[in-house]
Formats: C-alpha cells, sequence, structure tokens
C-alpha cells in the first residue's frame, strides 16, 4: 500500500540540468516548451479516485485511495496541491491518513515547494523545501534534477534522489486517455538500503499525477486514475 515515510526537515537543491544515462529517455526526442508547464497546470479543483493493483495485476482490497488536485496556498504563495487521502473500511473517517505534494508553475520551471502528511493519532508533518528545487520549462529526455529529499515528489521513500525526465507519452486509464503526459523517474537509495529505490510517476495537464509506482521488478504495484 501507500508508503507514508516520515518526513524530515532537509533542503532541497538541484537548480541545474544534469545528463542522465542508461534508461532515462530518449535525448534525441525534443520536447517542445510549455509541454511539461501543462503537465503540471490544474486550473481548478479535480478529484478522482486512486486505484491500486498489485505486482499480479489484480487491484488490491481492504483501502481506498482519493485524490483531489488544484490551487491553494502553500506557506505565503499561490501553489497547487495534489492531496492523496487513504481511506481503511471499518474505521472512522477522522482516523484516514492524507499527504499532500505541492508545487508553483513559474516562469522559471516548476518549483517543488514541499509537502505535508497527516496520520491518525500522530503530530502532523509540514516540510518546505528551501530554496525549492525547480524543473526548467526547457527540460529534455534524459535530463534530471537533484533532489535532496524524495520526498518532495515521492511519500515512496526519503532519500537524497534524482528526479529524471523520460518524455512525453499518452495512456489510458479506467477509459479515459491523457496525451503529452510527462513520465518522470525518482530514484534514490535510503539510509539501510541494499540498492536504489526507482518509483515511476506520470502527469497530466489539468489532473496533475494520475499514475505512480515501482519501476516493473518483483513488486510491480502500481496507482492509477480511476473513475471521477
Amino acid at each position: 500500500m501507500y508508503n507514508t515515510a516520515k518526513l524530515i526537515t532537509a533542503g532541497l537543491c538541484g537548480l541545474a540540468l544534469t545528463a542522465c544515462g542508461g534508461d532515462g529517455g530518449d535525448d534525441g526526442n525534443t520536447v517542445a516548451r510549455g509541454a511539461v508547464e501543462a503537465c503540471f497546470t490544474v486550473p481548478e479543483t479535480v478529484s478522482f479516485n486512486v486505484n491500486y493493483f498489485g505486482a499480479d495485476g489484480t487491484g488490491a482490497v481492504g483501502g481506498f485511495y482519493r485524490r483531489m488536485v488544484g490551487p491553494t496556498t502553500f506557506n505565503g504563495q499561490a501553489a497547487t496541491q495534489s492531496r492523496t487521502v487513504t481511506y481503511v473500511p471499518d474505521r472512522p473517517l477522522d482516523e484516514k491518513s492524507s499527504v499532500s505534494v505541492y508545487w508553483a508553475v513559474t516562469d522559471s520551471g516548476i518549483a517543488l515547494l514541499g509537502n505535508t502528511k497527516t496520520q491518525a493519532n500522530e503530530p502532523d508533518n509540514s516540510y518546505i523545501s528551501s530554496p525549492a528545487a525547480v524543473i526548467p520549462l526547457n527540460i529534455q529526455p534524459g535530463q534530471s534534477v537533484n533532489l535532496v529529499s524524495s520526498q518532495v515528489v515521492s511519500a515512496s521513500f526519503d532519500a537524497p534522489a534524482s528526479f529524471t525526465f523520460v518524455g512525453l507519452e499518452t495512456l489510458t486509464l479506467s477509459g479515459k486517455t491523457f496525451s503529452d503526459v510527462c513520465h518522470f523517474r525518482v530514484q534514490g537509495t535510503p539510509a539501510g538500503a541494499t540498492g536504489p529505490v526507482t518509483n515511476d510517476l506520470w502527469y497530466a495537464s489539468g489532473y496533475g499525477e494520475i499514475q505512480w509506482g515501482y519501476v516493473p521488478d518483483e513488486h510491480g504495484s502500481v496507482f492509477r486514475y480511476g473513475v471521477n
């Protein structure tokens, strides 16, 4: 299920782009300026269910997720909030947990501002990235932004990470087709881990993150846009 690792107070860096080898994307596939900006632009609030699939491709039981994405204010500035709420059957709704990620579309790029986490019977956690890492609007497939903490884009693990633009794709999820979807890959090695953890994330215009999960491996779990 959705792993909400404990947040830490850490800075965020990586304002400059770095090249990424391996399977980071096709460097020859030039993406027009404005395409990445569109993937992070959500002018009005939308909400949708999130479907969870295990390694065998079957839907998980025992809980469900609801995502709300739209304009808000974070740390005194206009931002977009992507909030994922976990609901567990047979528990009161006040025991649900949530993770929110905040970003802002600026003239210089997509500023990753921070996140908040709420958990039943635990103090709320807030993380403000200062200075915020910025995804340049002209980022190309295979280029990366370095993060001191992956938590600003993914709650699956907490470690310094690279955030690599893989490219633009078309996805059809729950019967809905999304075009020019921005595919990113976050990779880092948490303390005590024997190797890097890799998550893939997909962002669509008007919706924000619509799919995320492990790169296909023995885990194979993935979360996908569901019915509104």
